[in-house]
C-alpha cells in the first residue's frame, strides 16, 4: 500500500481519542488542555510524516528534474539510462549541372543555405563524385547547428555558398526533420518508465525502449510496435529518426550458392537483416533449365538471415543460388541485432525477442502533409518570418507523431494560430490554394504501418492581404 502522509486534523483526532480512552479526562472543547495537547502532537507528527514523504520522493526519479534526474537514473543498472544528446539535422540535396566531359568531385564541406534562413549552413558530409555526363546528383548534407534549428521544410534550400561553379541549382526535395534538442526531462522520464517495463524484455514497451535507447550520432525519435493480428507471433517494430530516410540505407547482400543432396539443404543462411523475403533458384540437373523453388517449400526469415526448406525443395545434385537481395544498414540493422541477440556474446547482447516469435525492425511508410496555407499576419509582422515560424512549429509537431496516428485539420489550425503574429489562416489541398475554388484540406488517416511527416508547404498571403 502506498505511503500517504496524514494531515494534522486527522492526527489530532487520533491523539485526542487516545487521551480520552486512556485517562479520565473528557473535556474536548476547543482550547481545552487535552485539545491543545492533541493539536500540538498532531502538528509535530504531521510535519514528521511530510518529511518522511519528502525523503521518499527525493529518490523517485518521477519527481526529479535536471541534474538531479540524471543522478537518480545513474543509480539504475550500468549502461541502462542516460540523457540523449542533441542531434544535427541532415538530409539529401539535389543539385543540377550541365553535363561534364569528366567526373566532377564535390568535396566534403561544400556548403549551401536557404534564402529564407541564411544563418544555417548545410555542408556536404563526405566527398561525392558525380559521373561524367550526369545532369543531376544527390548530396548528403548536415546543418551547421545542432538541434531543431537545422530542421527545414522541403524545397527551401536554394542558395549555393561554396561549391563547384558547374552546379547550377540546388534544392531539398524532402523536409529535414531529424534535428533534435537534448532529451527533455519528460522524454527521459518516459524512457526510464519504459525501461522498468522492459525488464520482462519481450513485451512491447521493452522493444520500444531498446530502439529509443540506441546510442550514436543518430537518435531514434519514433519506436512503435505493431503486432500483426493476421500472423500469430509476428510483430513489426517501426522506427524513424525524424528524417523518414532510414529505409533507404541499404546495401547489396552476398548471393550464396551450393549443391543440393538427397537430404537437403534444409537450412540456408544469408546476410541479415534482409529488406524482403528471399527467393531461391536452381539449375535442373535433368533439363539444365533454371527453375524457382516454390514458396510453399520454404520459409524465409529475412530479419535473422535464415531460410528453412523442405528436404525435397531442391532436387538432389541441383546447384542452387539465392536471388538478389538487399540488407538494411544503419540504425535498422543495429536495433535488429539488439533484439535478436548475439549467441557469441550473451552477456552484453542477450536479445529481447521471446521464443517462438518474430520481430522485424522496419522503417514506417511515410505519408507526407502537403498543403497550401493562406496566412494573414498581424500588423507589424513580416510574412517571411511568420512562414519560417509556422514551418518550425509543424516540423516539431509532426516529428512526435506515432504510427497510425491521424492528423486533424483542427489541430493544425490551433497550432498555427498559436504562432505569435498570425491573425488568421486557411488550409487547402496542395496546388489548389491559388485556384478560384480552392479545396479545403481534410483530416489525414494513415494506415497502421504509416506515419505522417511534413511534406511541401506553400505559405502565401491570404487574398484580402494581397
Amino acid at each position: 500500500m502506498a505511503y500517504i502522509p496524514r494531515e494534522r486534523d486527522e492526527l489530532a483526532r487520533i491523539f485526542l481519542g487516545s487521551i480520552i480512552t486512556r485517562s479520565e479526562l473528557d473535556d474536548t472543547a476547543q482550547g481545552s488542555v487535552i485539545d491543545v495537547l492533541a493539536q500540538s502532537m498532531a502538528a509535530l507528527a504531521s510535519s514528521t510524516e511530510r518529511r518522511i514523504a519528502g525523503v521518499r520522493d527525493a529518490f523517485d526519479f518521477r519527481h526529479a528534474t535536471g541534474a538531479e534526474l540524471d543522478e537518480r537514473l545513474a543509480e539504475f543498472p550500468p549502461n541502462s539510462i542516460s540523457r540523449l544528446s542533441a542531434t544535427t539535422a541532415s538530409g539529401s540535396l539535389t543539385v543540377t549541372l550541365l553535363a561534364q566531359g569528366s567526373d566532377l568531385t564535390i568535396e566534403a564541406g561544400a556548403s549551401f543555405s536557404a534564402s529564407t534562413n541564411p544563418e544555417i549552413i548545410y555542408s556536404v558530409r563526405s566527398q561525392t563524385v558525380i559521373s561524367a555526363g550526369a545532369t543531376s546528383a544527390d548530396l548528403t548534407v548536415e546543418a551547421s547547428e545542432t538541434g531543431r534549428a537545422g530542421n527545414i521544410a522541403a524545397q527551401r534550400i536554394d542558395t549555393i555558398l561554396d561549391a563547384p561553379s558547374q552546379i547550377l541549382t540546388v534544392t531539398n526535395s524532402a523536409a529535414f526533420t531529424n534535428g533534435q534538442e537534448e532529451e527533455t526531462d519528460n522524454a527521459l522520464k518516459r524512457r526510464a518508465l519504459l525501461y522498468l517495463q522492459s525488464l520482462a524484455r519481450s513485451q512491447p514497451p521493452a522493444l520500444e525502449f531498446a530502439a529509443l535507447s540506441l546510442e550514436g550520432e543518430e537518435r531514434i525519435t519514433l519506436a512503435s510496435l505493431y503486432e500483426d493480428p493476421s500472423v500469430a507471433g509476428m510483430s513489426y517494430l517501426y522506427i524513424d529518426d525524424g528524417s523518414g530516410t532510414l529505409g533507404l540505407r541499404v546495401e547489396t547482400g552476398n548471393r550464396y550458392t551450393g549443391t543440393a543432396t538427397a537430404e537437403g539443404p534444409t537450412v540456408i543462411y544469408h546476410d541479415a537483416p534482409a529488406v524482403n523475403e528471399l527467393t531461391i533458384t536452381y539449375i535442373d540437373p535433368v533439363t539444365s533449365l533454371t527453375r524457382a523453388v516454390s514458396p510453399l517449400k520454404y520459409v524465409s526469415v529475412p530479419e535473422r538471415g535464415v531460410i528453412y526448406l523442405d528436404a525435397d525443395a531442391i532436387p538432389a545434385s541441383a546447384v542452387w543460388t539465392l536471388g538478389a537481395y538487399e540488407i538494411f544498414t544503419g540504425p535498422i540493422a543495429e536495433i535488429q541485432r539488439i533484439i535478436e541477440g548475439d549467441p557469441a556474446n550473451p552477456a552484453s547482447a542477450p536479445g529481447w525477442r521471446a521464443a517462438g516469435t518474430r520481430v522485424r525492425v522496419y522503417p514506417p511508410s511515410i505519408m507526407r502533409l502537403d498543403a497550401d496555407i493562406h496566412l494573414t499576419p498581424e500588423n507589424g509582422y513580416e510574412l517571411d518570418t511568420l512562414s519560417q515560424s509556422v514551418e518550425t512549429s509543424l516540423i516539431d509537431e509532426l516529428s512526435a507523431y506515432r504510427i497510425g496516428e491521424p492528423l486533424f485539420v483542427a489541430r493544425l489550425t490551433e497550432l498555427i494560430m498559436s504562432v505569435e503574429g498570425v491573425r488568421n489562416i486557411r488550409l487547402y489541398v496542395a496546388g489548389t490554394g491559388d485556384d478560384a475554388t480552392p479545396q479545403a484540406l481534410q483530416d489525414l488517416y494513415p494506415a497502421a504501418d504509416r506515419v505522417i511527416r511534413l511534406g511541401t508547404l506553400s505559405i502565401i498571403p491570404s487574398p484580402e492581404e494581397t
